[in-house]
């Protein structure tokens, strides 16, 4: 899993000739939580991703390759959780990642507009973090990526947008992994997101 995913965010970061491409910066406000099969199973936690973005138009005029290279903040918060059989409270849970999404994007003309429907997979990488939490009063921290989650993280995105006189865009999007938070527990990242951006 390591090998794809570096090697995946190379190729999305390597110009390809005869091939129009569009370098631009991307910025904007992240929320995340956890998921289970019977639902969301912690609360939202604010955060934020920066970076930059790569566009190749590779089929025809409305059609697209996006991806890119983004710092990115996540985690959860809980009011309430059983860690190693004891009651705590306020528990929250703080990651930075490397984040690399492929969208394919379709360009829809609209006047001197386009809208903007995405889709498609991304990789993360967690670099750090945290988790926190009181117990008895204390508060406690530990690394996030120790022992107890998974620093590689694979899931799917869908995102709508506008791109303003080709060169601001905004957009929103919502994703969700495919990997396990936990090793074998069957939680999973999601993430809703609001960004802009421009292109060069």
């Amino acid at each position: 899993m390591r090998k794809i995913f570096f090697i995946t965010a190379v190729l999305c970061v390597i110009p390809l000739s005869k091939i129009h491409a569009q370098w631009g910066v991307a910025v904007g406000y992240d929320a995340s939580a956890t998921m289970t099969a019977e639902g969301r199973s912690a609360n939202f936690k604010s955060g934020f991703h920066v970076g930059v973005t790569y566009d190749l138009k590779k089929f025809s005029d409305i059609w697209y390759l996006q991806s890119g290279l983004l710092f990115t903040s996540g985690g959860w918060t809980e009011d309430n959780r059983n860690f190693l059989g004891f009651d705590i409270s306020d528990y929250k849970v703080d990651m930075y990642f490397l984040d690399v999404p492929v969208n394919f994007s379709c360009r829809i003309p609209i006047k001197q507009n386009r809208l903007i429907l995405d889709a498609g997979p991304y990789f993360r990488y967690g670099l750090f973090g945290q988790k926190t939490y009181k117990w008895d009063g204390a508060d406690e921290e530990y690394a996030s990526f120790d022992d107890d989650y998974n620093r590689f993280d694979i899931g799917s995105n869908i995102g709508i947008g506008l791109e303003i006189k080709k060169k601001h865009l905004i957009n929103v999007a919502w994703q969700i992994s495919i990997t396990d938070i936990h090793p074998g527990n069957n939680e999973q990242h999601v993430r809703f997101r609001i960004g802009w951006g421009y292109l060069f």
